[in-house]
């Protein structure tokens, strides 16, 4: 059981794995291959909440709660590919994507006679039985847990440097690439280097990221480790340089500065 912000209304739903009616999407857990808007392909699983399409485009979405991101996400069906209802032990691989959520989609497209769709309008959607290998199923959950500690040791980075990007809610190119220079650094510094699929799913990260209006619990997570504050203050300084003038950026390096500042009064007792 989940409990999780819906997007769209606010309100905190709960979700189980299990259709708890079969005309509805609401429990099904779903694996894909998926190609997003830049053409980044990634594996995604979610727990899916709701299903829809769009009046005027006649794309169908789904919302659900994808642990990867461990959060609500809506991908859009015509970019999913070897999409998988998994199910116990075994998974169902679906072959039509489009038809399938189609049937369990709100807001569908009128028929031919005027009305609401019908299900025969809809051909019948052939499935088989398929085993995902273990191989498979153990480079996925390798896969997922570096994802989580590559961003738990980027976060409190992104949050600062986030921060005083957004000083005057402008964001340039100058900025977006001390961001991905500073995640390419913290990747090197935890090893993962190596892992350049890493990068992009970082810069994914930051660009959903709120910048907080208090950087103190996130400098506090980055002073834990001195190499990491220094790294955090080098970029932090290029950043309030693009930004010279303006108050929010300079208060918010002052900040760091004092935090190393603190650091090294207690390591000198």
């Amino acid at each position: 059981m989940i409990k999780v912000c819906d997007p769209t209304t606010g309100e905190i739903v709960t979700l189980r794995v299990g259709q708890a009616d079969p005309a509805s999407i609401n429990g099904l857990l779903i694996d894909f291959r998926y190609t997003a808007g830049d053409g980044v392909q990634t594996r995604r699983s979610i727990l899916c909440w709701r299903c829809w399409s769009e009046r005027e485009s006649q794309q169908i979405y789904v919302t659900g709660y994808c642990p990867f991101r461990e959060d609500m996400r809506t991908f859009r069906v015509d970019r999913m590919r070897d999409v998988l209802e998994i199910g116990g032990n075994k998974q169902i691989a679906i072959g039509k994507p489009g038809i399938f959520f189609a049937y369990l989609a709100s807001d569908l497209p009128v028929g031919a006679g005027g009305g609401a769709a019908l299900d025969t309008d809809i051909p019948k959607v052939t499935i088989t039985w398929v085993e995902r290998k273990a191989a498979d199923e153990e480079e996925w959950a390798i896969k997922q847990t570096i994802w989580k500690r590559a961003r738990r040791n980027c976060i409190a980075g992104l949050l600062v440097l986030k921060h005083i990007m957004l000083a005057d809610e402008a964001l340039g190119t100058a900025e977006s690439n001390i961001e991905l220079a500073y995640i390419e650094a913290r990747l090197e510094m935890c090893e993962h280097s190596r892992l350049t699929w890493l990068i992009p799913e970082m810069l994914k990260i930051a660009r959903q990221l709120v910048p907080p209006e208090n950087i103190s619990a996130a400098m506090k997570e980055v002073a834990k480790d001195e190499a990491y504050f220094r790294t955090v203050r080098h970029f932090a300084e290029q950043l309030a340089d693009r930004h010279k003038g303006n108050a929010r950026a300079a208060a918010a390096l002052d900040k760091i500065r004092a935090v190393g500042v603190a650091a090294s009064s207690q390591d000198g007792k």
